[in-house]
């Protein structure tokens, strides 16, 4: 864009630390929307357990301390298989279960 006689030029190109950090927003979106489904309490502190593929557990492992702090839990932890049905975060499809500690 030129403004003033200056040109500005932004890269929009995804790396993989922002794909990682996608992967962790989009799990912290997706399990307080499930802490409020379940009516839980603000304060209440969860477990969590998630069916990992290979890019969503490379931002849960690189962000494990922000979402367990947004999402108050005690524990998240990967599961091979757990009830209810697939979602998708960023493309990629698993299940995340939620339970109050």
């Amino acid at each position: 864009e030129k403004e003033n006689g200056v040109f500005v030029i932004l890269d929009t190109t995804l790396n993989e630390d922002l794909l990682k950090e996608g992967f962790a927003r989009e799990f912290i979106s997706k399990v307080q929307q499930m802490r409020k489904t379940k009516d839980f309490e603000v304060l209440d502190h969860i477990r969590v357990k998630y069916i990992p593929t290979e890019a969503l557990k490379s931002g849960v492992d690189l962000y494990m301390d922000k979402i367990k702090e947004e999402v108050l839990a005690v524990s998240l932890e990967e599961a091979e298989d757990l009830p209810g049905d697939f979602i998708e975060l960023n493309g990629e499809s698993t299940k995340i279960e939620i339970e109050k500690e």
